[in-house]
């Protein structure tokens, strides 16, 4: 009888862990259509992969064809002034243009998380200026009730939009979960 037990308890735990993969799976899709313009924007940019491919999950749910209701295009849902400027700054002429091409997204997206990680160096700070807008970013970094002081260098806590802290947790989320997918 303990032996049936025993068995049965396996099985329902193989089986509990299978459906659990699965739904994981489907919150969390591997990236594999992405999965090389990921990692070749990783490698050039310095930027891990995993943060990438959280980054897309999130802005876009990994839809290509996604535009915001403000105007941000494709994959890393990236604002055309945002990709001329970094096109600008990474020698792409007319990048803006070609935002919409799903690899070339992935290269700009990733030009500009490394830009952020430059400017700011804190990966908090980063994806809230990924999310609000760097403009903002330098404006809450003034102030105490959002900023403090690491390593002699002032980075967010936390920022005044709910949305935008929703979206730092989802983006840590993702990323915690694609580390060992990409």
């Amino acid at each position: 009888m303990a032996k049936k037990i025993l068995a049965l308890s396996l099985v329902f735990i193989f089986i509990s862990v299978g459906i659990f993969a699965v739904l994981l799976t489907v919150v969390f899709p591997l990236p594999s259509k992405y999965r090389d313009e990921i990692n070749s924007a990783a490698r050039r940019f310095d930027i891990e992969p995993d943060l990438i491919a959280a980054i897309i999950r999130a802005e876009s749910g990994f839809r290509a064809d996604a535009v915001s209701p403000r105007g941000a295009v494709g994959l890393m849902q990236l604002m055309p002034a945002t990709a001329r400027y970094i096109g600008e700054k990474v020698g792409f002429a007319d990048a803006h243009e070609s935002v919409h091409i799903p690899s070339f997204n992935i290269t700009l997206g990733t030009a500009y998380l490394r830009y952020l990680f430059d400017k700011f160096g804190d990966l908090q700070t980063v994806l809230i200026a990924y999310n609000a807008g760097e403009g903002r970013v330098s404006n809450w970094l003034t102030m105490n009730d959002f900023s403090t002081t690491r390593d002699g260098r002032a980075v967010l806590r936390t920022s005044p939009y709910p949305e935008t802290n929703a979206y730092v947790r989802r983006v840590m989320r993702g990323r915690s979960w694609y580390r060992w997918r990409i």
